[in-house]
């Protein structure tokens, strides 16, 4: 299996795409790997598959092997390569995190429309190796999961294998208030069930279970194919804020690392509230 760096694809760089790639907030992947979890179903990982299951009846409903098919020539992207600004906190007891909640609002559109430009605001859960990802999802522009020239919502769960899962996905309008809730549910035998959600939305909430412990929190702008930074939202900034980290039954202290890709706009995090909850961080789509 091999990686491919996804920060090639930040920039309209007619750098083409393997043949059978999709995109997700995973980076672009084979769509063999990318796979719509329905509603009342959920994603398991046991037995070497990743399941989706039934919730009322637990009837396994599709199989896929954590290992892709040689054939397929799969490439896996080196996850957190496509994102252009970041900040990430590793629960320095190794504590799974139990509760994991960001508030921000949907931004306008970009002053340019739609130019192919894909777009992700999300706040995530990781496992300590970050090779795995819990993420609810506020994209512009098209994915996998659907969308096109407005913002839309759905969850997704990144495996550690290279398979992908997602919710259904929904269009919300510029000036809504969201916030992205991961959520543990259960800690058994070394593995967790967690749920991934946008509060108000719970028919979009994506279960996973058989997941590796998640100490490791993430708050991320991901983008792919900005050909100018007017691509950008219409705005300076989005402040991801009311942060809220709970991890074995206390609010630790918070100390975000940003992270930043060296592109043409200089994308970029500031830590405004260190505080948690109440903890915020700006993300900046440009240097100016």
């Amino acid at each position: 299996m091999s990686i491919i760096d996804q920060s090639i694809y930040h920039r309209k760089s007619g750098e083409p795409l393997p043949d059978g790639f999709v995109l997700t907030p995973g980076g672009y992947r084979h769509q063999s790997l990318v796979h719509h979890v329905p509603q009342g179903h959920k994603v398991r990982r046991r037995k070497q598959e990743l399941q989706i299951v039934h919730r009322s009846s637990q009837r396994i409903v599709a199989r896929h092997s954590i290992a892709p098919e040689n054939e397929l020539n799969v490439v896996i992207p080196g996850l957190g390569s496509g994102w252009v600004t970041s900040v990430s906190w590793l629960d320095p007891t190794g504590d799974t995190i139990s509760q994991f909640a960001t508030t921000w609002t949907v931004p306008p559109a970009p002053s340019t429309g739609d130019q192919g430009q894909t777009i992700f605001l999300f706040n995530g859960l990781q496992n300590p190796t970050a090779s795995s990802l819990l993420q609810p999802v506020l994209q512009w522009g098209a994915s996998q999961a659907g969308g096109g020239a407005y913002w839309s919502i759905s969850n997704w769960y990144i495996d550690d294998s290279g398979h992908v899962t997602h919710s259904d996905f929904l269009q919300v309008p510029s000036g809504q208030v969201l916030t992205g809730i991961v959520a543990l549910r259960q800690e058994s035998g070394g593995l967790c069930t967690y749920t991934v959600g946008f509060d108000g939305y719970s028919y979009l909430d994506l279960a996973a279970s058989g997941v590796d412990p998640s100490p490791l929190a993430v708050e991320v702008l991901e983008s792919y194919q900005i050909g100018d930074c007017t691509e950008y939202p219409n705005t300076p900034s989005t402040s991801m804020s009311s942060i809220f980290i709970a991890a074995d039954g206390t609010e630790p202290n918070i100390i975000w690392t940003p992270h930043s890709q060296n592109t043409g706009c200089q994308e970029h995090c500031v830590v405004t509230n260190t505080a948690n909850p109440g903890g915020a961080v700006e993300i900046y789509y440009s240097g100016a």
